[in-house]
């Protein structure tokens, strides 16, 4: 495989046989799939936080593992790219808009339900035990 191949090249610092241009072609699609990953989890994980905080009726043993789940698949992402860290607030202000948008739809219960701006943190949505 290519991209195995030109690992190996770095590795062995034989760095005039890289692929440059397509190298660095490479690592930013790459760099582009796990910020789309983090982003994914994220908006899932938001959607649930939201409609958990104005769904309190429906709250089950259920819907918490499923946000658990998220937030655990989510954590898990951020710590096999660390460096995906380095834009995670600007991240998490668009994703929650997105996530907003999406739980209105999926509720059916008018926008200003939802806050506007995020009524938690970023490191609470991050923090394993964070109840709303």
């Amino acid at each position: 495989m290519w991209l195995i191949h030109n690992a190996t090249l770095l590795r062995e610092n034989k760095l005039h046989e890289l692929d440059v241009l397509n190298l660095a072609e490479e690592l930013e699609a790459i760099a582009r799939r796990e910020k789309r990953v983090v982003e994914d989890r994220l908006i899932v994980l938001l959607i649930e936080l939201l409609k958990w905080q104005v769904q309190v009726m429906k709250r089950s043993s259920y819907w918490q593992t499923k946000i658990n789940i998220q937030r655990r698949r989510l954590c898990r992402t951020l710590t096999e790219s660390p460096s995906l860290r380095l834009d995670l607030n600007q991240i998490f202000n668009e994703c929650y808009s997105d996530a907003r948008d999406l739980a209105v739809a999926d509720t059916g219960f008018a926008t200003a339900i939802f806050p506007k701006q995020a009524s938690f943190t970023l490191e609470a949505v991050l923090t394993a035990d964070y109840q709303l």
